[in-house]
């Protein structure tokens, strides 16, 4: 006999006592199972969000370094320019410039600092190399191209000229 908590009770044949304990046991087992898909379910978002931020900051890399070769671009178109002439085109140019420049340091964009720092293989590329006493193997001396980096991610290495003196040989 089984009892309900309002105080009646409900006569139930072994059968019936034996079909109930299957269901029972069917509906643990779905809640189980509720429970898995629940997770899997979780589980494929957090995933899926993780792919959307990476193809984004794939894409934002991307835009930035086409963003840097215009930048830089313009930066030498000006540098020729006569500073004491008048032009409303010059004029145009210079504002653009500042404005890309702005965009690149709201992006986090920064400029490497290498001249007179220590050659990293991580953040700079060697294109050339001299000869000074003065100063100590592996130094950098100049910069031929910038190097980058986005929010600390490195988007292009330097490229310099680091000092790699000639060895004396006392035998």
């Amino acid at each position: 006999m089984r009892c309900h908590p309002l105080n009646y009770c409900i006569e139930m044949s072994t059968e019936e006592r034996n079909e109930l304990e299957e269901l029972k046991k069917e509906n643990q087992e779905l809640k189980t199972q509720i429970l898995y898909l629940q997770a899997e379910l979780d589980n494929m978002r957090k995933l899926i969000e993780k792919e959307v931020d990476r193809a984004k900051q794939q894409i934002t890399e991307k835009l930035v370094v086409n963003l840097i070769y215009v930048y830089e671009g313009l930066e030498r178109a000006l540098s020729i320019v006569r500073e004491d002439k008048e032009d409303p085109f010059i004029e145009g140019i210079k504002i653009l410039f500042k404005e890309i420049e702005k965009m690149l340091e709201e992006e986090n964009v920064r400029v490497l600092e290498s001249v007179g720092k220590k050659f990293d293989p991580f953040i700079h590329e060697a294109v050339g190399y001299v000869n000074n006493e003065e100063l100590e193997d592996g130094t950098i001396v100049a910069e031929v191209a910038r190097g980058y980096t986005l929010k600390g991610k490195l988007l292009r290495p330097a490229r310099v000229i680091v000092v790699k003196n000639k060895k004396s040989d006392n035998r």
